[in-house]
């Protein structure tokens, strides 16, 4: 099976790469070349340039190339620009499989917990906005797996990245022996998700007859921030 992984120097993406046997793309906007195996095959540059010849030869499109929430807030219409233009784009001249990384901030401040597929969807910013128009096209597109991650943590968040998330800045600041910055009392939940349990669920669409929009709760952990971080 030829596989095709779209972020391949990002957070989630290179992990993929890691365990996956693919080729990796990447324009290196938010993605770090240090990240990924050195013995892979790696295309330095947007995604929106592989042609639909090019696309043909892979079985398996792994979309993990995105404009991250904290892009978002600055640049809202680049992040539409790649998020949903030039997504949507690449997905109407891939034929296979995708296998698709959304966010579970589409379901913005649920008020089911735990939150479920088939939750209200409410759209709040232009992340969640233009993340949700590429899984509506593939609804209508078919052959796709749409995986809705939730507060991804792991290897490669690399805390120099201003879009780093928190669970990386936390690291980051135990082992420089800072004070971890908490906001507000710690009693605020959170699900946060390992990276590994996120590869294997992207390894095992890849090979699934079966598809749709899949919510990854069942491989997070909640806890209170007090828990976790001292605070006070």
């Amino acid at each position: 099976m030829r596989i095709l992984i779209t972020g391949s120097a990002g957070f989630v993406g290179s992990n993929v790469l890691w365990k996956i046997n693919a080729h990796g793309i990447d324009d290196l906007a938010f993605g770090n070349i240090r990240n990924m195996p050195q013995d892979v095959i790696f295309l330095q540059r947007g995604f929106e340039t592989l042609t639909e010849d090019e696309l043909k030869y892979f079985d398996v499109l792994i979309h993990c190339a995105t404009a991250n929430i904290i892009f978002a807030q600055t640049e809202p219409q680049k992040t539409f620009e790649i998020n949903a233009v030039k997504t949507l784009d690449l997905f109407r001249k891939f034929k296979k499989k995708i296998v698709y990384t959304s966010t579970s901030s589409i379901y913005g401040d649920s008020i089911e917990i735990p939150t479920t597929e088939h939750a209200e969807i409410r759209l709040s910013n232009a992340y969640d906005s233009s993340k949700y128009i590429a899984e509506e096209f593939l609804k209508q597109r078919g052959n796709y797996t749409t995986l809705r991650l939730s507060n991804v943590f792991g290897v490669n968040q690399r805390p120099e990245n201003p879009y780093c998330g928190v669970v990386g800045r936390l690291i980051h600041q135990y082992l420089k022996g800072d004070k971890l910055t908490v906001i507000g009392g710690g009693t605020q939940t959170r699900d946060f998700t390992y990276v590994d349990d996120v590869v294997d669920a992207i390894d095992d669409r890849c090979i699934a007859d079966n598809g749709g929009v899949i919510s990854n709760n069942t491989a997070a952990v909640s806890d209170r921030v007090s828990t976790v971080v001292p605070v006070g």
